[in-house]
């Protein structure tokens, strides 16, 4: 069975490329499998580990015109055929990736939600964004129904997007067995790509006012992005530079977790976390936003972490205060999200996506 991955980054810090790793090392090591990944970017090495068996290779796109996207799309659907896959997966969620699905690959293909997109990216005028966002929407609506699937996040994904012919498949955690975090320290953590979509803003309001309450605790974020500058202005403008730290990325940040007593994710929205997929099998409770759609399919309020309305911050800070005044509540959420989150492991997750290429390559030979 020989799988073709393409997506816009593999060698990025990004969830989509972590996955991968864990996607293309599992199926790596069954007997009879093939993985080729193919990236539109380009760089030395990558920052997550990929088996040396799975083959790399870089198609990368040549200036941002419009005959420069058909080239890559000529270049792409070349090298895929020649590579005779029997299947294809789209991991690329933008524009380009949805209108690969148009293309013909002489193979079945999925197409793998990995962001849902809920703010338009144009710039400009209200109009041209909404415009612009209507006509992206048609654009996501008729791909999807070009693949042979598509692959969801979660439940809530798929209703959103009404897909007809979604399937949910949850991203796996693939992490080995760790030493759990302790609970003992006066510190949390935030993971996460310095971006707006982040709610990085909302976290450092809501930390502003936990200060105020446990001076003694302090924030770590870890991450990278186009937005770190505006939040070293932020953390200055508030008084925390003592006490909020950038902390930059890691690639084994699974490493970190025990060091600290919770997790804390503001996003404005997510399509399924990994980032609290992998602080909750380490056995750190997490406080979360309720926004769309991702925390609500991972957290169990009140269980193994609180989920907070979206936007209320006063709630937020309640129950971020309240884990760090009681110990023995960090520690029953902690045990609890550690056992909850075996539900994501990686060889149940692959066997679903296993048994996916077997039934699409079954019904694209059948129509030989």
């Amino acid at each position: 069975m020989k799988i073709v991955y393409v997506t816009n980054d593999v060698f990025g810090q990004g969830g989509v490329a972590r996955v991968l790793s864990i996607k293309s090392s599992f199926l790596i090591e069954k007997p009879n499998y093939q993985v080729e990944i193919i990236s539109s970017t380009i760089a030395e090495l990558t920052f997550f580990k990929f088996s040396p068996s799975v083959l790399i290779k870089h198609i990368p796109i040549y200036g941002r015109s419009a005959f420069s996207l058909l080239s890559y799309f000529r270049r792409l659907k070349k090298e895929i055929i020649k590579a005779k896959p029997d299947c294809v997966v789209i991991c690329d969620n933008g524009i380009k990736g949805h209108l690969m699905c148009f293309l013909d690959f002489k193979a079945p293909v999925v197409f793998e939600s990995h962001a849902i997109d809920l703010i338009p990216l144009s710039k400009g005028t209200f109009l041209i964004k909404s415009v612009a966002h209507y006509l992206k929407k048609i654009l996501i609506r008729m791909s999807l129904k070009r693949v042979s699937k598509h692959v969801v996040l979660s439940q809530s994904a798929a209703d959103l997007l009404k897909s007809k012919n979604a399937i949910v498949i949850p991203n796996p955690i693939g992490l080995s067995a760790k030493p759990k975090a302790n609970l003992n320290s006066q510190k949390a953590i935030a993971v996460g790509r310095l971006t707006p979509s982040k709610g990085y803003e909302r976290m450092l309001r809501i930390w502003k006012k936990i200060h105020q309450i446990h001076p003694d605790w302090k924030l770590d974020i870890y991450g990278e992005g186009s937005y770190k500058n505006q939040l070293l202005e932020l953390i200055e403008s508030y008084n925390l530079s003592d006490i909020v730290n950038l902390k930059g990325s890691t690639p084994k940040i699974e490493n970190l977790y025990k060091d600290y007593a919770l997790l804390i994710h503001t996003s404005l929205y997510e399509s399924f976390s990994m980032v609290l997929l992998e602080a909750m099998v380490n056995g750190l409770p997490v406080v979360a936003y309720d926004c769309p759609l991702g925390p609500r399919e991972i957290v169990t309020n009140e269980e193994d972490g609180f989920l907070v309305e979206d936007n209320a911050e006063e709630a937020f800070v309640e129950r971020a205060t309240s884990l760090m005044s009681d110990h023995m509540l960090r520690s029953h959420m902690g045990q609890n999200a550690s056992v909850n989150m075996k539900r994501f492991e990686t060889k149940e997750m692959m066997r679903q996506w296993q048994q996916l290429f077997v039934d699409l390559k079954k019904d694209y030979d059948s129509m030989k």
